[in-house]
């Protein structure tokens, strides 16, 4: 209960901030004591940082303190690949696009490793107390077999987390994540792009189905 808690805090703060500590209890329905300790916690690890006074209520007494997310926590670098283009980008902690570039794919895909090496350099994002957090690579149906033996090489070389997944499963749990009212519990999105894929969300969980196949629609006959 506290671990979902505290990601509902952090969501929370990312998607609303800055923020005081009883609208975030106010909006959750989680007590002020719970939230003031799980933000305390926050503080600690510099996931959040105080930014000042906010404003009193109309019935006055002392202005809340507000609460963000801390932006210069670190950075991800996110990676779409498909058959014929390469799309990358360069996020800040809180989920804001720092830098984007899509390059066409020319080259054999023995060089796409030299490709995104460069790349990830150049999209270093300088200054972040953590510096790179992750890499998130998504793939089309037909690039699964080349992204298992990019992971175990991203793995190799970034000593961080990686994560895969298919182009449409990343769109559904953005949604689920960062959707403006934060209270999806079930949604279905629709990608089309070089193949037609769906990413299905039910009870908040991601559904991949028997051998990740749920969601795939490209051999779909439609009569």
């Amino acid at each position: 209960m506290r671990k979902s808690n505290e990601i509902s805090v952090i969501k929370h703060v990312i998607n609303y901030g800055p923020i005081s500590r009883s609208q975030i209890s106010k909006d959750l329905s989680i007590n002020k004591v719970t939230i003031s300790s799980i933000l305390d916690d926050l503080l600690a690890k510099k996931y959040v940082k105080e930014i000042g006074e906010g404003e009193s209520t109309i019935a006055g007494g002392r202005r809340p303190l507000l609460v963000s997310f801390n932006s210069d926590y670190g950075y991800f670098i996110n990676l779409e690949m498909g058959s014929k283009t390469l799309k990358i980008m360069a996020t800040l902690a809180n989920g804001y696009i720092n830098r984007f570039e899509e390059i066409a794919l020319s080259a054999k895909s023995s060089n796409i490793k030299s490709l995104l090496q460069k790349k990830i350099t150049d999209f270093s994002v300088p200054n972040t107390q953590k510096g790179l957090l992750g890499i998130s690579l998504t793939v089309h149906k037909k690039e699964q077999l080349l992204s298992d033996s990019l992971v175990s090489w991203l793995k190799e070389n970034y000593s961080i987390p990686v994560i895969v997944a298919n182009n449409a499963d990343a769109a559904a749990i953005f949604q689920r994540d960062f959707s403006s009212n934060n209270e999806i519990k079930d949604l279905i999105t629709i990608v089309i792009d070089e193949t037609i894929n769906a990413g299905i969300i039910i009870n908040e969980n991601l559904y991949t189905g028997f051998g990740n196949n749920a969601g795939d629609l490209s051999e779909m006959q439609f009569l």
